[in-house]
């Protein structure tokens, strides 16, 4: 678990309660946000669910500066786009569809099935005009869509440094 907060001390104090990780994020800006899911990604390897929950008031009018209803704005809505720009790509990428990424940052369930890995070990050496790509498509039309669902290829070997 991963606890972020405007104040680290705080942060840091809640994640050490769980065995998380606690770091300082202005979530209003996206470059904090950014480094908040580098940050997750590096110690735990991937985005499973993300709470974007933070949210501020404060007791303004019309006459408020610009600032109150811009930092306001930051974190009530920019946030959360934020956090959508950050993630989504990493969710999207294990498969999960625009709804469920929905439901799951709602607080629902994200049920993900663990794929079944398909190693293949590459041996020699590529000829000069042959690509990653050639090897890639190759092996996708030898499973045909009905072999590589709810799969995951894996390259190994010595041939995979040509």
């Amino acid at each position: 678990m991963v606890c972020a907060d405007l104040n680290e001390k705080d942060a840091m104090a809640v994640a050490a309660s769980v065995g998380g990780m606690g770091m300082r994020c202005d979530v209003g800006q996206e470059g904090d946000m950014n480094a908040l899911v580098v940050a997750a990604l590096e110690r735990y390897g991937a985005v499973d669910i993300f709470c974007s929950n933070a949210g501020i008031a404060f007791a303004g009018s019309e006459a408020s500066p610009d600032e109150d209803w811009a930092r306001t704005w930051g974190v009530n809505l920019m946030a959360h786009v934020y956090a959508a720009r950050a993630v989504l790509p990493g969710m999207l990428a294990i498969g999960a569809g625009g709804l469920d990424v929905a439901v799951a940052m709602g607080g629902g369930p994200f049920y993900l099935t663990c794929p079944k890995v398909i190693r293949i070990n590459l041996t020699g050496k590529l000829q000069p005009w042959v690509s990653a790509k050639d090897v890639i498509l190759a092996v996708l039309e030898r499973l045909t869509t009905k072999g590589n669902v709810g799969s995951v290829v894996e390259y190994g070997g010595d041939g995979v440094e040509t």
